[in-house]
C-alpha cells in the first residue's frame, strides 16, 4: 500500500475515535521477501466502515490525501490482511 494512503487511513481511523497504527516495510504472506506499509487495526470491519462513512463526505480525507499525490485512492492492485494476533494488518 503506498505510505501516503496508509496515513490516511491511520488519521481517517484516529479521527473517527477508532486505534490505528502504521507498519512499515511489513512483508505479507506471497510477497517473497518484497515489503510494503501496511495499517495494523483492531477490527477490518471498522476500517471499512470508517472507509465508506469518510467517502460520502465532502471533505474526505483519503480523496485530499489522493489529490496531494496525484493518485486516485482507488488505485490499489489489491488489497490483502494477514492477522497479527489479537490484531490484522491491512496492506
Amino acid at each position: 500500500m503506498d505510505k501516503a494512503i496508509a496515513q490516511g487511513l491511520v488519521q481517517l481511523m484516529e479521527e473517527q475515535g477508532h486505534e490505528a497504527s502504521l507498519y512499515e516495510d511489513y512483508s505479507g504472506r506471497g510477497m517473497y521477501g518484497g515489503s510494503t506499509t501496511g495499517v495494523v487495526v483492531d477490527n477490518i470491519g471498522t476500517l471499512l466502515q470508517a472507509v465508506m462513512s469518510d467517502a460520502l463526505e465532502d471533505c474526505s480525507i483519503l480523496r485530499e490525501v489522493a489529490e496531494k499525490h496525484d493518485m486516485s485512492p482507488l488505485d490499489v492492485d489489491r488489497i490483502s490482511f494477514d492477522s497479527l494476533g489479537l490484531q490484522q494488518i491491512v496492506y
